[in-house]
């Protein structure tokens, strides 16, 4: 199964995201997105949904910094950072 052009954009979104609030939490970050991811999968398992989906549902919800969160908490969830990656 191939990704479709709107997935690739989806996660080049979500991607760049991460790294925005990454840059702006700094030693924040990882406590941060634990929180956020732990909430959206608490969210996906009581609903019967995906992460994903809670975390766009979520997004649209709020505006701002706090669309922001949520996108890369969801990012960070699907694909933790590692060590490397953060540096």
């Amino acid at each position: 199964m191939s990704a479709t052009e709107q997935q690739v954009r989806m996660a080049a979104q979500l991607y760049q995201a991460r790294d925005t609030v990454r840059r702006l939490l700094g030693d924040k970050y990882a406590a941060k997105m634990a929180e956020l991811g732990e909430a959206l999968q608490r969210l996906a398992d009581a609903r019967g949904t995906t992460v994903l989906k809670e975390a766009i549902g979520a997004a649209r919800a709020v505006s701002g910094v706090d669309s922001l969160l949520i996108l890369a908490a969801a990012a960070e969830h699907a694909e933790p950072t590692t060590a490397t990656a953060a540096a």
